[in-house]
């Protein structure tokens, strides 16, 4: 049965897209006509001067057929990572490049994003014995790689483990890895990327 999504975001640099199926009643935003990225990337310089520029909000009766329309328009990169926790609900953050993060990393040929998401948990951070669990949601974000424009799509799994000793993958400009109360969460929202946040704010309705 295929599942409808209601709301998706996707990042340009660090304003977002919403892409949603009616027209929002309590979201401020600023309406765009269509997904063409050129339309798009002119409504994000028309607020280039603003103090606090508005997300972008796009209507679309068919979120996933919007979402492709997007991506065909760039080269798509699949990455997959994990949220994992312990059973005391602590949650394993990254610090990366002056920012914290969730550990995650880009697909390798062949390998199913499940793997991805495990196996670049535990070598960016050393973790252990991790037990997959249910996909969190996907995120999408774009930016420029040799002139070119990319749109990065990350799978996000809640994952179970332990706590223990952890190790950085600082040849990937991991500096720390730190177990941080459920509770806690919040005040790192301040100094981490957008897409990252809604996956902990996912985390933490839940």
């Amino acid at each position: 049965m295929k599942v409808f999504l209601c709301m998706q975001k996707i990042y340009f640099s660090t304003t977002p897209l919403i892409l949603t199926s009616s027209e929002p009643v309590n979201l401020e935003g600023k309406l765009i006509a269509n997904n063409n990225k050129e339309t798009i990337q002119k409504a994000i310089e028309s607020q280039n001067n603003a103090i606090n520029p508005l997300p972008l909000i796009l209507v679309h009766s068919d979120i996933e057929k919007s979402i492709n329309a997007i991506k065909s328009q760039f080269k798509v990169i699949q990455a997959a990572g994990g949220l994992a926790y312990t059973p005391d609900q602590e949650v394993l953050l990254i610090f990366r490049r002056g920012k914290w993060d969730l550990p995650k990393g880009k697909l390798d040929e062949g390998e199913s994003i499940e793997t991805c998401a495990i196996r670049e948990v535990e070598e960016e951070t050393g973790l252990q014995n991790v037990l997959l669990g249910d996909l969190i949601q996907k995120t999408y974000h774009t930016y420029k790689e040799q002139g070119e424009d990319v749109l990065k799509e990350t799978f996000w799994y809640y994952m179970e483990a332990q706590k223990q000793d952890l190790k950085p993958q600082t040849d990937e400009d991991i500096e720390e890895c730190r177990w941080v109360a459920k509770q806690e969460l919040v005040h790192y929202f301040s100094n981490i990327q957008p897409s990252v946040k809604d996956v902990l704010e996912t985390y933490l309705a839940h």
